[in-house]
């Protein structure tokens, strides 16, 4: 970021997509807070907050924006008890995403059946089939996070 700075002078922050959360630590402290960090791990949402990071940017707050609203709302109010348990309900929800090809292909099929139409993915990704269509809308509907 410090270097940044010196080519952008009007760098204000970064989206930090990392599992070094010291490093993380190290970029909310540079030049004592200078630039908003923005944690880009869904499922590990309130360990940036703790840090220090102002927010953070994911894929799966596109269908389940409540549960990051609540992870926030929690963490601002020092209820990490239940901030906690939000976070698992992302944890969850990143799990199944896994089980079906990650985020591109697990993905765009949750968009595809909350009604934002995203098409089908291109090679090298399999295009999803009604029964992992199905199968999938199953798997959210028993973790209670499916939106529609």
């Amino acid at each position: 970021l410090h270097e940044g700075k010196k080519t952008i002078p009007n760098l204000a922050g970064v989206k930090f997509t990392h599992n070094n959360l010291m490093e993380m630590g190290d970029c909310i402290q540079l030049d004592n807070g200078a630039f908003e960090v923005l944690h880009g791990f869904d499922e590990t949402l309130i360990c940036g907050l703790a840090l220090g990071a102002v927010a953070g940017v994911g894929s799966t707050y596109n269908y389940i924006p409540h549960v990051y609203l609540n992870i926030l709302k929690s963490m601002e109010s020092n209820d990490v008890e239940t901030a906690r348990a939000f976070q698992m309900q992302s944890v969850e929800m990143v799990k199944i995403i896994i089980q079906y090809g990650g985020g591109v292909r697990g993905g765009k099929a949750i968009m595809n059946l909350i009604g934002i139409e995203c098409g089908p993915c291109r090679p090298p990704f399999a295009t999803f089939e009604r029964e992992e269509y199905d199968a999938l809308k199953e798997n959210l509907q028993g973790i209670g996070l499916l939106v529609k």
